[in-house]
């Protein structure tokens, strides 16, 4: 390459799918942050934090219409809820996202829509890695999975305020498909590296077995110096479940999500709201006892959320999709062609020796069989490749080296 990029920057990019190198949008936590405390009737502390920041928005903008982004689950079911609480002759559109694949979530979405009397958008992502490039260039990192910018493109076309439920996983304990995992396999007196592997091998997806031959000679990539990223959220007082819910705040909340939504607002000039996610909602979120988060007999989470859409009579489904779409669905239709076109002979990170050519073929052969690890690398891969042609305007903030 005539330009060289931060070598710690990409393989931070390539193993976590975040740089947690970089100044976040908002504070960064310490575990002190985390140290649970007892709350007289959690529900309603949490109820009334929100509400308090839906109501600020609105009577800031006094929109004559908002939309929301609504999936169907708790987080954005929630945010609806208590909007038609407090403004219950508001106009307000709901947009919702489908993948055409088997585990639509739509009609579910519909759903609570029609419950609460909005009107309803519904927007197919049958190709996810459409416009990919021209996305790149407005987050200006190298991400493949950049689709929510239609869902917000869409939305923004129907209200002066855009809602959403971010925030909620991190905060509340959503990611009850890797909790019983990580205390399962931290069980006994294990030290902060331990932790570390263990809270690494619980996000199998951002990696892949042999990522340590990703990389071509000129590229330094280390477990230990992966591991250590994570010593502060593991090497406290705090309980196991207390560091996980730490290290998620800490992880692609701070340094993928939040930035990401960011600059999609920005690039469409849309006044966006994620009341979860302001300072006094974090920072009573933060303090609550795991108990108050997460069932690990029931594998359940959310529990505050949940027992506040109860008192107001609302149901949402179980479970969590993890994932944004079927990726070997998404491979067979799209992956495939996409990966030929952007990565072939004369890539700039196959022949500047960035990634291993051998290695590369192999890989593609495992994603051709249907691997999912190795089908979000390869994708991950032709988003490195787009930012790479963007060039150095357009990777403002990352360091660099000439």
């Amino acid at each position: 390459m005539t330009e060289e990029v931060s070598n710690d920057y990409i393989v931070n990019m390539l193993t976590l799918r975040y740089d947690p190198t970089g100044r976040p949008p908002i504070r960064k936590r310490t575990w002190k942050d985390f140290m649970p405390s007892e709350v007289g009737s959690p529900e309603k502390k949490a109820e009334d934090l929100i509400c308090n920041e839906i109501r600020r928005k609105i009577e800031e903008r006094k929109p004559e219409a908002v939309s929301i982004g609504l999936s169907g689950g708790v987080d954005s079911t929630l945010i609806l809820t208590l909007i038609r609480k407090l403004y219950p002759h508001l106009r307000v559109t709901a947009v919702a996202a489908t993948f055409n694949d088997d585990m639509d979530e739509s009609t579910e979405a519909k759903r609570i829509a029609d419950l609460f009397d909005c009107e309803f958008r519904v927007i197919n992502l049958e190709n996810p890695l459409k416009d990919l490039a021209k996305l790149i260039g407005v987050i200006q990192e190298p991400r493949w999975n950049l689709y929510f910018y239609h869902v917000v493109e869409e939305a923004s076309r129907h209200g002066e305020v855009f809602f959403t439920g971010d925030g909620g996983d991190e905060l509340y304990g959503g990611y009850t498909f890797r909790y019983r995992k990580f205390m399962e396999s931290t069980r006994g007196a294990l030290g902060w590296r331990d932790k570390a592997v263990a809270y690494l091998n619980c996000h199998e997806r951002d990696w892949v077995p042999d990522q340590k031959d990703m990389f071509g000679g000129g590229v330094r990539f280390e477990w230990e110096r992966m591991y250590s990223l994570f010593k502060d959220y593991f090497d406290n007082p705090l309980d196991s479940l207390n560091q996980v819910f730490l290290a998620d705040f800490n992880g692609k909340l701070l340094y993928d999500w939040i930035p990401t939504d960011t600059r999609i607002y920005s690039s469409l000039g849309v006044d966006a709201c994620s009341p979860l996610l302001q300072e006094t909602v974090i920072d009573f979120s933060t303090h609550l006892p795991a108990a108050s988060k997460y069932d690990p007999i029931q594998d359940e989470g959310k529990l505050v959320l949940r027992s506040i859409l109860r008192r107001h009579g609302v149901q949402v489904r179980s479970g969590k999709r993890g994932f944004g779409m079927d990726l070997p669905t998404l491979w067979r239709r799209y992956g495939k062609s996409e990966i030929v076109r952007v990565l072939s002979e004369g890539s700039r990170i196959l022949t500047s020796g960035l990634i291993s050519k051998e290695w590369f073929d192999l890989a593609f052969e495992r994603a051709e069989k249907g691997d999912p690890r190795y089908i979000n690398k390869m994708l991950g891969l032709v988003a490195l490749e787009h930012w790479l042609n963007i060039g150095r305007s357009g990777r403002a903030g990352v360091a660099q080296t000439s």
